[in-house]
């Protein structure tokens, strides 16, 4: 199993500054727009299969490999990124964190398994290497932070989701659900007592049956 951590200063001496929601909005679109930040050609594919207020779901080629990802938005604090199909099985995470004096910093870190290799074995061994090296997760951090900052400069960075606007999200999700679920309810069973109407929309609700 691979763990490996990295953390960077958002704003060094020297560079332009960026502000929490600016990083943010940075890290949701690296996530949506791999083109943004990856290297010409690197991404080749990219398809939202699922989406949710609080998460969706991707397949993507990348590097000439396919990969299934379930990605965790956690506003202005953290993305999680869940890695279910390609070479690798596990978790990766972004977070955005502030030390004692209120300064900035992106963290980086990962549980992650190479698929179907020998634990602890040179595979494995060769890919912890890599993560940890200068050329792993703290370059990483560093690009995506430097890419964020010229598409602020070239008035191309979107504005991050606010509060107000997720909950709105989350609300309208809740609203469609319930009135999908009172339809069907009503073409299958008829008007449902008050007593009986939270049982059902748990277990007969599309938005929440796992069926």
């Amino acid at each position: 199993m691979i763990y490996s951590t990295a953390t960077v200063p958002v704003n060094p001496e020297g560079k332009a500054k960026l502000t929490l929601d600016q990083v943010w909005a940075g890290l949701e679109l690296k996530t949506r727009d791999a083109h943004e930040f990856l290297p010409a050609g690197l991404c080749t594919r990219r398809d939202v299969t699922e989406e949710s207020a609080t998460h969706f779901v991707h397949d993507a080629t990348i590097g000439g490999k396919d990969l299934r990802e379930i990605i965790v938005l956690e506003p202005r604090r953290k993305v999680t990124l869940f890695q279910v199909t390609g070479l690798r099985e596990g978790a990766i995470i972004n977070e955005i964190v502030k030390d004692d004096t209120g300064a900035l910093h992106l963290r980086f870190y990962c549980y992650l398994g190479p698929r179907d290799a020998v634990p602890n074995g040179t595979e494995e061994q060769a890919e912890q290497a890599l993560f940890d090296s200068e050329q792993g997760n703290k370059a990483a951090l560093l690009s995506t932070l430097e890419r964020t900052r010229v598409l602020v400069a070239d008035g191309r960075h979107p504005p991050a989701r606010t509060k107000v606007q997720g909950l709105r999200v989350a609300i309208d999700l809740y609203i469609g659900c319930e009135k999908r679920f009172r339809e069907s309810q009503t073409n299958a069973h008829g008007a449902a007592g008050d007593e009986d109407y939270l049982p059902h929309m748990i277990a007969s609700n599309p938005c929440t049956s796992n069926k």
